[in-house]
């Protein structure tokens, strides 16, 4: 690590960037499974609807 990103690592806005990015990324493919899922389920005639 040189000595630029060693002071970024120190940096809060840099770790809250950092963080923000890996949660974006979570969410987007948590959606992409639920949309799978769902998708699934559509095409399932042996579940019940949902209300």
């Amino acid at each position: 690590m040189t000595a630029p990103d060693a002071a970024n690592a120190d940096d809060p806005i840099q770790r809250a960037d950092q963080e923000f990015d890996r949660l974006k990324k979570e969410t987007e493919e948590r959606a992409d499974r639920t949309a799978q899922v769902e998708g699934e389920l559509d095409g399932d005639e042996d579940l019940p609807d949902r209300n």
